[in-house]
């Protein structure tokens, strides 16, 4: 526990995910960063806690305070009190363009950050389903090609029985791909612990087939008016099987909704080119502040 003046931050564990899910459900911005899946999954890397109020949650990331959910005001008033308090500048994260533009009236000295590869990657979810025209012809193409090699394919809904399968083909992912980044590493154990855990993250997940192999699996929620991809593993033995993937998942979940978000590109070269191709309406960007003497 850190108590921050009268605020008593926890760090998150996956039993608080049921009190804490009810704000999160009402959030507006369409950030990855404020689903229930995100928060959990990244808790122990970015050191999540939080402060459950009446009627406000808070949370943090190290020194970090996140955008308060429910009463708004009330919330950016208690964590202005304990920045005050503490004589340390007030430091926001994952703020949405819009919450930006509000509070930059509100603290005309705040100091912003932002970084292109922050910005969460929204798709319409008719188009992403549909794959109509041009620009998505490559897409099309190798979506027919893997129908074509592996006519058999199949795609269902993960149920309990298929958990100890996707961790082991999470195991053969990891040995296959000697990903040696830290953010890679802790990826792979956050995804680990979903499927170990898969009850308490209550996520949708898709598991694709060839003759009964897995070729890949998806994990992800809906928040709102969108779908949020949060895991996305293929087996690149099957030529297409992320497109496949990507498409079968979106058909399967997105009924209903408006985006969906596939989260940011970290930097990576070749996931930004990916995620470009499929021609995403908004690229939702993520903002970072600092304000003295709040």
């Amino acid at each position: 526990m850190d108590r921050i003046n009268d605020l008593d931050f926890q760090p998150l564990q996956l039993s608080d995910m049921p009190r804490l899910r009810p704000f999160l459900m009402t959030e507006t911005s369409r950030l990855c960063d404020y689903t229930p899946g995100c928060l959990a999954m990244w808790r122990r890397e970015f050191h999540i806690s939080f402060c459950l109020q009446a009627d406000v949650l808070l949370l943090r990331s190290a020194d970090c305070y996140f955008l308060p959910l429910g009463n708004t005001a009330s919330g950016l008033a208690a964590i202005t009190a304990a920045a005050r308090a503490a004589g340390e500048p007030l430091r926001l994260c994952a703020i949405s363009a819009q919450a930006q533009e509000r509070l930059s009236q509100r603290w005309p000295q705040a100091v912003w950050q932002s970084e292109r590869s922050w910005s969460d990657y929204l798709y319409d979810s008719v188009d992403f389903c549909e794959l109509n025209g041009r620009k998505h012809h490559a897409q099309r193409n190798h979506i027919h090609r893997f129908r074509k090699l592996w006519p058999s394919y199949s795609f269902d809904e993960v149920q309990p029985q298929d958990l100890p399968a996707l961790r082991e083909f999470l195991q053969r992912y990891a040995e296959t791909h000697h990903k040696q980044e830290k953010s890679a590493i802790v990826e792979l154990a956050a995804v680990d612990e979903i499927l170990q855990n898969y009850a308490f993250y209550d996520m949708l997940g898709g598991v694709l087939r060839v003759d009964g192999e897995i070729a890949g699996f998806s994990l992800g929620e809906i928040i709102g008016d969108t779908l949020h991809v949060h895991v996305e593993k293929g087996d690149l033995r099957f030529n297409g099987v992320y497109q496949m993937l990507c498409n079968s998942f979106a058909r399967r979940f997105a009924a209903g909704t408006r985006y969906i978000n596939r989260e940011d590109d970290m930097g990576d070269p070749g996931l930004r080119k990916s995620k470009l191709s499929y021609h995403p309406v908004m690229l939702l960007e993520k903002f970072r502040a600092e304000i003295p003497c709040p």
